[in-house]
């Protein structure tokens, strides 16, 4: 599993990375700030995707104060028939370069950042196991996947989940 770190009044960012970014901001509570970047659908061309997220995660980053950021990598599951299908259409190549773009945004303002494939702080959990771990720690349920994702990250880092 994920190696630990000291979160000690550190605020970190966890980030599920996508065209629908969900992101969860944690600082000493079971109650993470939560929210989601969403490329609207009109945007059909993958610069013009990442031009949006660039400029969205960019004014995350301005807005709060973040210490650390873990971004959620590409991983390739062969079992799994979304995985598969992004594989196939060549997205989890525009999803690695988003992860990285990410990665390198956190860089330009000094911020420690990390790339974490889901394996390492969700092992074989799935999206609905996922949900009810997260309910056990907090007693919340959140609107979408994304951001689900993001707060778990944190608590798994954490050694909540």
């Amino acid at each position: 599993m994920i190696r630990h770190y000291d979160f000690t009044n550190k605020r970190f960012l966890c980030v599920d990375t996508g065209v629908h970014t969900g992101w969860a901001i944690h600082k000493n509570t079971l109650f993470p700030k939560t929210g989601e970047i969403n490329c609207p659908r009109q945007i059909k061309l993958h610069e013009a995707k990442a031009v949006y997220l660039y400029e969205e995660f960019s004014r995350l980053l301005d807005k709060y104060k973040i210490d650390a950021c873990f971004i959620e990598s590409v991983q390739y599951f062969e079992n799994d028939l979304v995985s598969r299908t992004a594989n196939v259409r060549g997205d989890l190549f525009f999803l690695n370069g988003i992860g990285w773009m990410y990665w390198t945004l956190c860089m330009t303002r000094n911020i420690e950042r990390y790339l974490i494939l889901p394996r390492e702080w969700k092992g074989n959990m799935n999206k609905e196991i996922t949900a009810e771990r997260v309910f056990l720690v907090n007693g919340l349920r959140y609107k979408e996947t994304h951001i689900t994702d993001a707060v778990a990250m944190g608590f798994s880092l954490m050694g909540k989940l």
